[in-house]
């Protein structure tokens, strides 16, 4: 399966599906858009108002990729649900903290 993001020598680009106003935040895994990429389905308690939402999210990927939130950036998606998040100068185990976010196979999104 093709993964939702892409990794460069100096940089990984993550495309994800922001889910704002959700009562939980959590990855619910891997999504599809109307073309068939895939994306990151990721849900937030922020509301999709004045940017609470892009900020929560990057806050998230800082948290659970255990990176500087400065080391992420929104590429596109700044007024969409659609969003391409460039985390610079990732660590050379920047796959497997990428995979990490997934559930793992059976196990309920967030849980």
């Amino acid at each position: 399966m093709t993964q939702p993001w892409r990794l460069e020598p100096d940089r990984a680009i993550l495309e994800i599906r922001a889910v704002p106003g959700a009562r939980a935040e959590r990855v619910d895994g891997i999504g599809r858009d109307s073309l068939d990429r895939p994306h990151l389905v990721i849900r937030l308690r922020a509301p999709a108002v004045e940017g609470k939402a892009n900020a929560a999210l990057l806050a998230f990927l800082a948290k659970r990729l255990d990176c500087p939130r400065s080391r992420l950036a929104l590429m596109a998606g700044a007024t969409g649900r659609l969003k391409r998040i460039l985390w610079q100068d990732p660590p050379a185990d920047a796959a497997g903290r990428l995979a990490a976010l997934l559930p793992a196979p059976g196990e309920s999104p967030g849980g």
